[in-house]
């Protein structure tokens, strides 16, 4: 476990670097250099601070809470009826190949398939949720 935080700090500092080499072009924010910064050392810090919950979770007789994990999943889903959402009014969406398979298909199938992904897991959500300890 101890290996595991120092490779996770590591990986935090290297993109900590990087993000500050991209921050301090000639286009320099101050703002945005607090920010960032704030939030490295908000994550450096939970990597010390969680060093003995870290390490109890990896416990393979641990019992996962399904209240937590139903709530998470809702995320996905909400989300994946959003992009459905999008999809339909025909805002532009992120990935090239998606907007491909929207201009081959229509804005229909694609909307359909997000949507019934959404709504199945917001299903499994619930039904996550509803799980007895």
């Amino acid at each position: 476990m101890r290996i595991l935080r120092i490779v996770l700090q590591l990986i935090i500092a290297i993109f900590f670097v990087i993000t500050l080499i991209a921050l301090l072009q000639p286009s320099f924010s101050f703002y945005a250099f607090v920010v960032v910064v704030g939030f490295f050392a908000f994550l450096f810090s939970l990597t010390l601070l969680l060093r003995e919950h870290t390490e109890g979770r990896f416990n393979p007789s641990r019992i996962t809470n399904t209240k937590v994990l139903g709530s998470f999943l809702v995320f996905p889903g909400v989300g994946s009826i959003w992009f459905a959402w999008d999809i339909v009014t025909g805002q532009q969406v992120g990935s090239q190949r998606i907007s491909t398979i929207i201009e081959f298909v229509g804005p229909w199938i694609p909307a359909a398939v997000c949507l019934a992904m959404g709504l199945r897991l917001l299903w499994l959500s619930y039904c996550v949720y509803k799980t007895p300890h």
